[in-house]
């Protein structure tokens, strides 16, 4: 099963790398700004030096720009993948359905005789259906 599964992701190989890329770098950028603080806040401030402490501001602001551009890789080019794999599935689904016999709700129903047609409508699909097109009388 898990095979099938991964199959529909063949098409899209390219897609599924680049999310999973981009997840990976997100992850990394999210795990560096706070060793970068930690390190500025422990060296660069106490020892004055201002050209470290700028450094440490600019590769943060670096870190988090880049962290917005992999969120949007990810959200945008994820949800595409989702999709697109998503309506493969429906449309495999739809094909098999097609190649099933011919079944329909009414053949469910049982209607005896000696039940209402109130009754027959209210346990049948086919029936309320039906019901429901014909003109009321008045």
């Amino acid at each position: 099963m898990l095979r099938r599964f991964i199959s529909y992701y063949r098409p899209y190989k390219g897609l599924f790398i680049l999310d999973i890329t981009t997840a990976v770098l997100h992850s990394g950028f999210t795990l560096c700004i706070p060793y970068l603080v930690r390190n500025m806040l422990k060296y660069d401030l106490p020892a004055g030096d201002l050209n470290s402490i700028l450094f440490s501001l600019a590769a943060i602001f670096v870190l988090i720009v880049l962290m917005c551009v992999t969120i949007y890789v990810n959200t945008r080019w994820g949800h595409f993948l989702g999709t697109r794999i998503e309506a493969d599935m429906r449309s495999d689904l739809f094909r098999h359905l097609q190649k099933l016999s011919y079944w329909t709700s009414s053949v469910r129903c049982r209607t005896d005789s000696t039940r209402s047609s109130a009754s027959t409508a209210s346990s049948c699909p086919a029936a309320r259906s039906s019901a429901s097109r014909s003109p009321a009388s008045s």
